[in-house]
C-alpha cells in the first residue's frame, strides 16, 4: 500500500495507475509532454512558495516589531 501525504505526488500516482484507455492529453506518456507537464505541476514549490515566504515573513516581522513598540532583538539579549 503506497501513503503519500503530497497532493502532487498523489496526482501523479493516481494518473499512472488509472490511465485512460487510448487517451493520454491529461497525463501524456512522451517524456517530453511529460516534463512539461512536471515543470507547471511543480513549478510553486520552487520558485513561488519562497517568494511567497520571503515577502509574508517580512511583513509579519515589521507588523510585530510596530505592534509591540520595540526592537525585537531587545528580547534576544540574554541568549546571546
Amino acid at each position: 500500500m503506497l501513503t503519500s501525504i503530497f497532493s502532487r505526488a498523489i496526482i501523479c500516482y493516481l494518473a499512472d495507475k488509472y490511465p485512460k484507455e487510448d487517451d493520454d492529453t491529461l497525463y501524456p506518456g512522451d517524456a517530453q509532454k511529460r516534463a512539461l507537464i512536471h515543470q507547471r505541476l511543480f513549478f510553486d514549490m520552487g520558485t513561488l512558495a519562497q517568494r511567497f515566504i520571503n515577502y509574508y515573513v517580512s511583513i509579519f516581522h515589521e507588523t510585530f516589531r510596530y505592534s509591540c513598540h520595540c526592537n525585537i532583538s531587545e528580547h534576544f539579549v540574554n541568549f546571546r
